[in-house]
Parts: C-alpha cells; structure tokens; sequence
C-alpha cells in the first residue's frame, strides 16, 4: 500500500471533481459564487484598561448576521452570530509575565444548517528577553479539558 493515494480523473474530492486532461476543454464547471452568495454585516466592540499597575485586561464581543443563499442548491439560511474574548495578563518581576485567553462562539448559521457554540482558553508563562528582543512563551491551550465538543448540523 505504502501510504499513498492515486486519483484516478472522475474521483470525488470533497466538492469537486478530478478532470483527466483529455476531458478538460468539454468539461462544465461552476465557480464557488455560482453555487453560494453570502452576505455578512457585524458590529465589534473591542476595550482593554489596567485594573492595577502590572495587570491589564481587554475584550472584544463581535456581533453579526449572516444571510447566506445558494440559488444551485435552492437553499436561503440566515441568522445571528456572536462571539466573545477576553485576555489578561499580569506582568512579574525579571521580566515575566503571565496570560489567561479564553473565548466563546456561539452558535452560528451555515448555508445548510448551522455549527454549535463552542468555547477555547489558554495559560501562559512568558520570559522577555530585553537584550536580544527574544521571548520565550509557555501555552498550554485547553489544559483541564480532555475534548471541547462541538456539533455542526447540515440540513438536507
């Protein structure tokens, strides 16, 4: 077997097809605007501030709604998006510092269906190094979760 895929033309990948060279010139095809027309329009509110000398914090919540259609497929699908982020980092003496990430998206449409909310967060250590402008960062993303589930559902 030695790990290897041969396409043969004719074979599926994913959405499209692999065309032998012989059949290119009389072969149709469609563009990804023909099959899909999407709009998107959001707002983002972003705010960071110190909430003591070496300790700072910033946010952002985005907003939007997406209107999708697919005149190919027969398809209309709109709603509402949102997501939310938060980052603080405490800054330590010889130059440490130390970060907490954390994210969450709420559920949101697709042209055939929609993908479930679903959450991320980070810890880090970081050494600056002034003299060589270097940085050493320790993340550990997701560190007390064995998966984070997510769903994503198509509608047919």
């Amino acid at each position: 077997m030695g790990g290897r895929n041969k396409l043969r033309p004719g074979s599926k990948v994913g959405a499209y097809n692999v065309v032998s060279k012989a059949n290119f010139e009389s072969t149709p095809f469609s563009s990804v605007d023909e099959v899909l027309n999407g709009r998107v329009a959001g707002l983002n509110f972003s705010s960071s501030g110190s909430l003591a000398k070496n300790w700072s914090i910033n946010g952002n919540l985005n907003v939007s709604y997406l209107d999708f259609n697919s005149d190919a497929l027969q398809i209309v699908n709109a709603g509402w998006a949102a997501d939310i982020n938060l980052n603080t980092t405490i800054k330590l003496p010889s130059n440490y510092s130390l970060q907490v990430f954390g994210q969450y998206d709420g559920r949101k449409i697709t042209l055939q269906g929609y993908e479930s909310d679903q959450y991320f967060y980070s810890l880090a250590v970081k050494k600056e190094i002034p003299k060589t402008k270097f940085n050493i960062t320790l993340a550990f993303v997701n560190p007390f979760s064995s998966y984070i589930p997510q769903r994503i559902v198509l509608n047919s």
